[in-house]
């Protein structure tokens, strides 16, 4: 299956994928994976450091 970043950047805003790709607008939705990035994983993980 072919995939498709949004604005061909590696990341994005949620609101800005579900905008640009339409998909409230479409029958069906496609197949869509999440994750993220570089800095904000570092962040989340020095959160949780902190807290536990």
């Amino acid at each position: 299956m072919p995939t498709r970043r949004v604005a061909q950047r590696p990341w994005a805003e949620i609101e800005e994928g579900v905008r640009e790709m339409r998909l409230l607008e479409r029958e069906r939705l496609p197949r869509i994976t999440h994750g993220i990035c570089h800095e904000c994983a570092d962040e989340l993980r020095g959160q949780i450091g902190a807290v536990g």
